[in-house]
């Protein structure tokens, strides 16, 4: 575990790859490598066109995803480099790849497209403006959306509490754990909490699972964990304030 940490540490420090030089484009912007889209456009209808008894194992999936997010929409200039310069990123989705390959099945052809729609998942305000009222918090035509969220999360958990009781409990235990830590421990130490998409997302999943789930949402949330670590980082979960403004550029 000590030697997991300074790995992480070290990797996660300061480099001459860190910079907004190694992402291609500031937070918000849509320069993807020229033939990124279309090459990415020929995939999804691929699949889409594929029989019904396609499976994707993840062993391909994170993989590809990482090089359509890190070298193609984000634009960096190396295949191997993460956000911070290093391979940090890439062994970590690896390990992920891994991980999924043991414990879930190969994805089917409707969790292949979720999955390739999650990877678009910072992009989404390139969406056209018709369609643009429903992902806004800022408009009232996301009202509707969140209604449908919130009555989707009521009836998740209702269904976790009758089917993963321990799961669900392990949850609010280790919550319980991390804020009384960052609390005591880490907030006086000048950390601060910064949740990222990938983390939620991977969250999700053993609850999706446990809660019986479809596969395509399964496999959208594990796309929204492979887009944030490709293109963001896998950044941990406390920040110290200096290196959170950082990020923040």
């Amino acid at each position: 575990m000590l030697v997991a940490h300074s790995w992480w540490r070290a990797h996660a420090a300061e480099s001459p790859g860190h910079d907004w030089d190694n992402l291609a484009q500031r937070r918000g912007a849509w320069a993807p490598r020229r033939g990124t889209l279309e090459l990415g456009a020929v995939a999804a209808v691929g699949v889409a066109v594929s029989p019904p008894h396609l499976r994707v194992p993840w062993l391909l999936a994170l993989p590809a995803a990482w090089l359509y997010v890190s070298y193609g929409t984000s634009c960096r200039r190396s295949v191997w480099r993460g956000r911070h310069g290093g391979p940090r990123d890439l062994v970590v989705l690896a390990l992920l790849a891994l991980l999924l390959h043991w414990r879930l099945p190969s994805m089917q052809r409707g969790g292949a497209l979720a999955f390739f729609a999650a990877l678009h998942a910072s992009h989404m305000h390139r969406l056209p403006r018709w369609a643009q009222p429903t992902l806004s918090a800022k408009r009232r035509g996301c009202v509707p959306t969140l209604l449908v969220l919130l009555a989707a999360c009521a009836a998740s958990a209702v269904r976790l509490v009758r089917a993963a009781p321990v799961l669900l409990a392990g949850y609010v235990v280790l919550v319980a754990v991390l804020a009384v830590w960052y609390r005591v421990a880490l907030h006086p130490a000048g950390y601060h909490v910064h949740v990222h998409h990938y983390q939620a997302a991977l969250a999700a999943v053993p609850l999706l699972r446990a809660a019986a789930a479809p596969d395509a949402a399964v496999a959208a949330a594990i796309g929204l964990a492979a887009e944030g670590i490709a293109r963001w980082s896998a950044a941990p979960l406390f920040h110290r304030a200096d290196a959170l403004e950082l990020a923040r550029r």
